[in-house]
């Protein structure tokens, strides 16, 4: 398939031997994750040391990300039919809400994956003509370290939330039923209320809950790691700028560093382009998860399982969004650092071009936004908290928790009856 030409201005012969600190090959094992899984439907070619990942529509790669996408789609649909004939539960609506995000999600990364190798020339183009370029030390496994510890973090908290459900099922009464129709009645709801139990279909309802759990995790961790290969560069000019004696400073080497700059501000531009709605997708996710959780805080729980699974899950929720808003301000506050350096430059070598650069970094804003409508700063997570608080109190105004006054003996019999539509 031929490759995608670059939109970009920068016109460069680039070798066939791309640098192995280049971010395409630093970024590679990440991408075979999402083939993996499904997510990143691209073919996968290492020639010279280098890799390129070029997009199909006919492949199998396609059939199994499709496998992916309707999975989402289908436990979606059972959760809206489970409203219309039970009627709709706030603190439920959680479980909509998580397989149609990740429906979503899943949706942007099919575009993503078509313009992918468009993204990494362009990245590829960029690193090259930059005059500050200079490989990251340990960048990699900076980003394979961050990929670990997300993982282990996700993986965690899912096996959290079967156990949750299993000791659910432990206490159901009932020595002649089925455990495992069960545990899948308790875990699953929306839809063994609506279909009769199999085997079959407990093991694609519990691959479909896996792969969304995935898409959710790897969306996430897709966002910081783009943001930190964004950051890096912007602080590499920071760090040039810096580290620059002022007096030795002439109108070249100020015209190359704002054309450095401004190459990265068009490389911002461009991923920008492909992944604001994946970013869009991932915050609304966290927001609404995280009301959801304070919401349900109010709930009586029993057990140290659950307690743990509630509080594992909450605190590995505020730690992502955290996380997500930080590393996408990284890109932000590296590309603006440089500012009060530059304000000190002294008169005799203030020009035309320190002015230009000047005005570049402080009046466009630059950094990883969502879908245009908003950009990602430090300052964006205290918008964050204040949007929680206001959908929080308006969730508890139009949508109060009915407690659960009944015994114990009591609470513990309607966790083991599904036809109860509460």
């Amino acid at each position: 398939m031929a490759r995608r030409s670059c939109k970009s201005d920068i016109v460069l012969n680039i070798e066939n031997n791309q640098h192995a600190d280049s971010f395409c090959n630093q970024f590679a094992f990440f991408v075979t994750i999402g083939q993996f899984v499904g997510l990143m439907p691209l073919k996968k070619i290492k020639k010279n040391g280098k890799y390129d990942f070029y997009f199909q529509w006919f492949s199998p790669r396609i059939i199994y990300y499709f496998v992916n996408v309707v999975s989402s789609f289908s436990i979606g649909i059972f959760c809206i039919i489970e409203f219309s004939v039970y009627g709709f539960q706030l603190d439920k609506a959680g479980t909509l809400m998580f397989y149609v995000l990740n429906f979503f999600g899943a949706m942007v990364f099919l575009n993503i994956s078509r313009y992918w190798s468009h993204i990494m020339d362009e990245w590829t183009h960029t690193e090259i003509a930059l005059k500050s370029f200079r490989e990251v030390k340990h960048f990699k496994r900076r980003l394979i370290l961050t990929t670990v510890v997300a993982t282990i973090l996700a993986t965690v908290e899912h096996l959290l939330f079967i156990l949750n459900d299993i000791s659910k099922t432990s206490v159901c009464k009932g020595e002649e039923t089925n455990k495992i129709e069960e545990y899948f009645n308790i875990a699953h709801p929306q839809v063994f209320r609506l279909v009769a139990f199999s085997y079959w279909a407990a093991v694609l309802v519990k691959l479909a809950n896996i792969i969304s759990t995935f898409t959710w995790n790897y969306t996430d961790s897709f966002i910081i790691l783009i943001s930190s290969g964004l950051a890096v560069r912007f602080k590499q000019i920071a760090e040039t700028i810096q580290n620059k004696n002022l007096q030795e400073s002439d109108d070249k080497y100020w015209r190359e560093t704002r054309e450095d700059f401004n190459k990265l501000y068009q490389l911002c531009t461009v991923v920008d382009k492909h992944i604001s709605l994946l970013v869009t997708v991932s915050f609304a996710n966290n927001i609404f998860f995280i009301c959801i959780q304070l919401y349900n805080s109010l709930k009586y729980r029993e057990g140290f399982i659950e307690k743990a699974y509630y509080f594992y899950s909450f605190a590995f929720l505020l730690l992502r969004t955290a996380s997500i808003t930080l590393y996408g301000a990284w890109v932000n506050d590296e590309s603006r650092k440089p500012l009060q350096r530059l304000h000190s430059v002294p008169p005799k070598q203030y020009n035309i071009e320190v002015t230009r650069l000047i005005e570049q970094m402080s009046s466009t804003p630059i950094g990883i936004t969502g879908s245009q409508l908003f950009i990602v700063t430090r300052g964006f997570l205290l918008k964050i908290v204040g949007t929680i608080i206001t959908m929080e109190l308006m969730l508890l105004q139009f949508g109060p928790l009915i407690k659960d006054d009944k015994p114990k003996s009591f609470s513990i019999s309607r966790q083991c009856n599904f036809t109860d539509t509460e």
